[in-house]
């Protein structure tokens, strides 16, 4: 997902704050982004995307800025049409899913 094809003028803002977490012998990993303040914030505005099998890019197209997280490499493969996302709007969060190809458990998210 390209700046470009989003279409925005608006300034450009890492997302910073994250957890993750892999339970030991389940297949999906999960990513908790933290947004500072986008009341507004809803699925249609969320772009996520995989590419290969280890880079994964989200972009959200806030009020006030264009936020975006990018981990060029994972810790291991993941299945992109098993993986996506959730919005909760209430706590200013997106949490993504991530289904790994095994069950061995990550040490890392970005590899």
């Amino acid at each position: 997902v390209s700046v470009d094809d989003i279409g925005s003028s608006l300034p450009r803002r890492p997302i910073d704050v994250f957890e993750w977490a892999d339970d030991d012998g389940i297949h999906d990993i999960e990513v908790t982004l933290r947004l500072p303040e986008e009341p507004r914030m809803s699925r249609d505005r969320v772009r996520m995307q995989i590419r290969g099998e280890r880079e994964l890019e989200l972009w959200v197209i806030g009020e006030k800025a264009l936020w975006h997280f990018h981990v060029p490499r994972l810790y291991r493969e993941v299945i992109s049409v098993k993986s996506g996302f959730k919005v909760v709007t209430s706590a200013c969060k997106i949490v993504v899913f991530l289904r790994k190809t095994s069950t061995m458990p990550w040490r890392f998210l970005k590899g």
